[in-house]
């Protein structure tokens, strides 16, 4: 059941698929994720998605509400997403207005507070934090007034630098774990699919576990960079 790579998009997928990379066959030897240690040694490529939430005590209602909604052809990939917290990913910086970012996070949580009250320092702030520190600094904003519907620009002018940016370099970083290269090539060969985050979230994911629907907006929005990079 495991695929090096997707099939062609008019041949069904008989369940979901998820996208292991390279870099996550460490993590599931030093967690470690027995289940999934047969398919260590033949990433990266994709594998069932209930085959990892299994392997990592989620369960599977999430992926099974899913499914009833979408289809039972969806794929996601960790690197779809912009925080990191079950998979090791490190996306690869770029330049947005002279300065080095280190991922997509970071620059969306920057985006909260009004353009004009962008100092130099509030920017650097931004730049040099983790996905985490981004996440804790944008809660520290003075909230646009129009943030509930500038927030889908602000995410799609963050993916468009993490999936499309000027490449950057930051001293004493990690190397990514995926050149901006593979992470194309990786979005459009999943062209013809559906995207699903099974995320507990009301917006940005398809509110998995939640008594309603999430409006899976990253997956949408990601569907539609996918259409202009084809």
């Amino acid at each position: 059941d495991f695929l090096p790579e997707l099939p062609p998009a008019d041949v069904p997928l008989p369940e979901p698929y998820y996208f292991l990379g390279d870099s996550q066959r460490s993590v599931i030897e030093r967690r470690p994720l027995p289940a999934l240690a047969p398919y260590a040694a033949h990433l990266p490529g994709w594998v069932p998605h209930k085959r990892i939430a299994e392997a990592l005590g989620f369960g599977t209602a999430g992926i099974d509400a899913a499914v009833e909604r979408f289809g039972p052809g969806y794929v996601w990939a960790s690197e779809f997403e912009n925080v990191h917290s079950t998979w090791d990913v490190v996306e690869p910086p770029f330049v947005f207005r002279g300065v080095a970012f280190r991922g997509s996070e970071q620059l969306f949580q920057m985006q909260k507070q009004p353009e004009d009250t962008w100092t130099e320092d509030y920017v650097r702030r931004f730049a040099a934090s983790t996905p985490g520190g981004a996440y804790a600094l944008g809660r520290e904003c003075r909230l646009r007034a129009d943030w509930d519907t500038a927030r889908v620009e602000a995410m799609r002018v963050a993916l468009r630098h993490k999936f499309c940016g000027a490449a950057a370099t930051i001293q004493n970083a990690r190397p990514p774990t995926m050149s901006r290269a593979a992470l194309r090539a990786l979005l459009v060969a999943t062209a013809g699919r559906p995207l699903v985050s099974v995320k507990h979230d009301a917006f940005w994911g398809a509110g998995a576990g939640r008594p309603s629907r999430g409006a899976n907006k990253l997956p949408l929005l990601l569907e539609e960079l996918r259409e202009e990079l084809r």
